[in-house]
């Protein structure tokens, strides 16, 4: 049996008209999905502890890195919240707990409240640079509420949300 050239071309016409449009209709499909990476848009923010004047002991945040003292944290916002690992810049055995931090990765982060730190005090309305620290006892709910002062929390632990596996 021998082929010509444009009947060899309808027979391959039909699996290449299958493949793309498999492939053009599987990442629609594969996109909506439930999967929507590791926070989702309608997960609570820093801004929304603060308008509730009070802030739970597991946040959901991504790292963005370390200051001194302290490992900072941030939410889909990009409102910052800081962690102090530990005492001083000589307790070296704090510094081998943030082994595995990687910037831009989501992690549940466990901290116990510690204050604020104030830029701005609507109560004296006075700005502060640098900014002020005020212990968790001293602090005002208007303190908290204000949207330009950072939460300051001692950092008990931290877990990466990341998978292990391959998703396919």
């Amino acid at each position: 049996m021998k082929l010509s050239l444009k009947s060899l071309l309808q027979v391959i016409k039909i699996p290449l008209l299958i493949n793309s449009l498999f492939f053009t209709i599987l990442p629609f499909v594969v996109y909506s999905q439930k999967y929507q990476g590791d926070i989702s848009w309608d997960s609570p923010r820093i801004s929304s502890y603060q308008e509730k004047g009070s802030f739970p002991e597991e946040l959901l945040l991504i790292y963005r890195g370390k200051e001194g003292d302290y490992v900072i944290f941030y939410d889909l916002d990009g409102k910052e919240a800081l962690f102090q690992f530990r005492r001083n810049r000589f307790d070296l055995e704090a510094e081998k707990k943030l082994t595995g931090l990687f910037e831009g990765q989501v992690y549940r982060v466990k901290g116990i409240f510690k204050g604020m730190l104030v830029y701005y005090n609507p109560l004296s309305k006075k700005n502060y640079f640098p900014p002020e620290f005020v212990q968790q006892k001293e602090v005002e709910p208007e303190l908290i509420k204000e949207k330009n002062n950072k939460p300051v929390f001692w950092l008990k632990a931290f877990e990466s949300t990341a998978l292990d596996q391959v998703i396919h």
